[in-house]
C-alpha cells in the first residue's frame, strides 16, 4: 500500500524552503518513505488521488528548482549572479512563496501529511506535522521586577495560554 505525501527543505540556491512530492510505503504498521513521487514514478505506481492531491502535486511539479531556474532564469546565469539584483530576488522570492502557501494552504485544508528534511529509516508517523485549523495568538506579557523587567511569551489558543518554552531574551 501506498501513500503520497509533501516535504519541505531547504534549498540553498533559492534561499527558501521547497516541496517534493514523495511516497509512502506501509510496512507492518508503520509507514515509511520509499520514493519520490516524480511523473514518471507516479505513472508506474497507479496510486488513487483525489482531486485536492493532484492539486498538491502540480504544484509541487512547479516548484521544482530545475523548472524555477528554466522560469526565473532564462539566461542560465548562476543564481546567486541573479540575486545579486535585490529587487529581482525579492521579486522570484515571492512568486515561489505565493505558490508556496498555495500549497501549504491546501495541505492544511485536506489534511494532507507534511514533513520537513524527511528521513528515510524513520517512520513518517514520527516525522509528520500536525495541522490545525485552531488559530494560535501571540501574547506577550511584562513584568517589573526589582531586577528589571521580565518578558513572557505565549501563545493563545482559544482561551488556553500556552507557555514559550524557551526563555526569551533581549538583544
Amino acid at each position: 500500500m501506498y501513500r503520497l505525501f509533501f516535504d519541505f527543505s531547504f534549498h540553498p540556491d533559492f534561499q527558501l524552503y521547497l516541496p517534493q512530492a514523495l511516497l509512502a510505503q506501509q510496512r507492518s504498521s508503520s509507514w515509511f518513505l520509499l520514493k519520490k513521487a516524480s511523473p514518471e514514478v507516479m505513472k508506474n505506481i497507479p496510486i488513487p488521488l483525489r482531486a485536492s492531491e493532484k492539486e498538491a502535486l502540480a504544484i509541487t511539479y512547479s516548484l521544482q528548482p530545475h523548472l524555477l531556474a528554466q522560469k526565473y532564469n532564462p539566461k542560465n546565469l548562476p543564481i546567486e549572479e541573479l540575486f545579486k539584483n535585490k529587487s529581482q530576488k525579492k521579486y522570484i522570492q515571492e512568486q515561489i512563496e505565493e505558490k508556496t502557501n498555495a500549497l501549504l494552504s491546501l495541505i492544511a485544508k485536506e489534511a494532507l501529511w507534511l514533513t520537513t528534511h524527511c528521513q528515510k529509516e524513520q517512520p513518517i508517523e514520527r516525522q509528520l506535522i500536525e495541522v490545525s485549523p485552531k488559530e494560535l495568538h501571540p501574547v506577550l506579557e511584562f513584568e517589573k521586577t526589582p531586577e528589571g523587567i521580565a518578558y513572557h511569551l505565549f501563545l493563545l489558543a482559544e482561551e488556553k495560554l500556552i507557555p514559550a518554552e524557551h526563555q526569551i531574551t533581549l538583544l
